[in-house]
């Protein structure tokens, strides 16, 4: 009886899930396109997820509040909606997926118990999607405070030898790497072409979110109204502090290095304990 209600489910569930990706692949496929292929798994499969919150009108904006912020400093605020979309059609489309799998994987194997880890594999997936967006910004942060040091090192040195705050500025940018060295070259853009330098460095900072870089931006900013002769010194503590901040980073990603792998190392033995499972349990039913 087990056996036919969820092979029943399984019908329905498929029968939904294609007609959804069918209904919409071509309304969102250029929205598809425009998703970071390296943040999302099966990202062709988000259109399922689209199509159910435009059917029911979801509200996107109120139900990924919390996950904007994120979005905003990986993606820009432009773009923060949009991603925030993107990962609540891929959370709904993960569980959707699996629904139907694991139903047809539960009637093959005879245990319903494979259904229920399936299903929970969607689940999973499903949170995943949040963790990782939390992670990427984590290691936003992470690679923004390790090239810290050596650029305010640099910028310090620049600055006591006579050259004027903004030329140190644009010469520590060009020669910084990674995602601060980007931000720097995106300020100084912004400064080239016309924004007044307070407010550029107001951005950068608000686009940065980190304790150290507004630090930085607040004596710079009180540079730039009331002048400073302490500038370097003011710099070369900030780069103390930060090197004290990179050592920290470097002896916890060394702590958490294995931690990482335990995740996709999961999602495969799952993979493979279904793959032996099947067999040996219809095998099992067919000699019973």
């Amino acid at each position: 009886m087990l056996n036919v209600i969820l092979f029943g489910l399984g019908v329905i569930s498929a029968a939904v899930w294609s007609l959804l990706f069918l209904a919409n692949y071509g309304k969102f496929k250029g929205m598809i396109a425009a998703v970071n292929d390296d943040n999302y798994f099966f990202k062709d499969i988000f259109v399922v997820g689209m199509g159910v919150i435009q059917m029911f009108h979801i509200d996107c904006v109120k139900l990924g509040q919390k996950n904007r912020p994120l979005m905003a400093e990986l993606y820009t605020k432009q773009y923060a909606d949009f991603n925030v979309l993107v990962t609540i059609s891929a959370q709904i489309s993960y569980v959707m997926m699996f629904i139907p799998i694991g139903c047809f994987m539960g009637v093959a194997s005879g245990e319903p118990i494979i259904a229920l880890a399936l299903w929970a594999m969607g689940i999973f997936l499903a949170v995943y999607t949040d963790m990782k967006a939390r992670n990427l910004v984590e290691e936003r942060h992470d690679s923004m405070l390790m090239a810290l040091p050596n650029v305010l090192s640099k910028m310090a040195l620049l600055v006591s030898v006579g050259t004027t705050f903004r030329e140190a500025w644009k010469v520590s940018a060009e020669s910084a790497s990674g995602v601060l060295g980007e931000e720097m070259r995106e300020t100084s853009k912004l400064i080239d072409n016309g924004m007044p330098e307070k407010e550029a460095y107001a951005d950068f900072a608000e686009r940065c979110k980190i304790q150290q870089i507004k630090k930085l931006v607040s004596v710079i900013i009180q540079n730039l109204e009331k002048g400073s002769s302490e500038l370097a010194r003011a710099l070369t503590e900030i780069a103390t502090e930060t090197w004290t901040e990179k050592k920290n980073i470097v002896k916890r990603l060394g702590e958490n290095a294995n931690t990482k792998l335990i995740i996709p190392m999961m999602i495969m033995f799952a993979g493979i304990l279904v793959m032996i499972l099947v067999p040996i349990m219809t095998n099992l039913n067919m000699n019973m």
